[in-house]
């Protein structure tokens, strides 16, 4: 099992509510990033902000990538929100 995975488990299990997230880890910097397209999921993942930052499984940042709407035509950029870790 790879680190990845093992951290992607350990997340599923530990935050059921997130439902389908797409996770990436980065070990040089200790960053998890959590992708997503559902707004609804944005709202669970902050919900659970203070008990992600109080993992003690080796990251440094945890950072929530959403699509967000900017023109009526369905045009999206991309917004990070950083959760730092202890």
């Amino acid at each position: 099992m790879t680190l990845t995975l093992a951290l992607t488990e350990f997340l599923a299990a530990k935050f059921p509510g997130w439902g389908v997230c797409h996770f990436k880890f980065f070990p040089q910097t200790k960053t998890i990033y959590v992708h997503y397209s559902n707004p609804e999921k944005r709202e669970a993942i902050l919900r659970d902000a203070g008990a992600i930052a109080n993992l003690d499984i080796g990251i440094d940042k945890f950072v929530v990538v959403h699509p967000v709407e900017v023109s009526p035509f369905h045009r999206y950029r991309t917004r990070y929100l950083e959760i730092p870790c202890k």
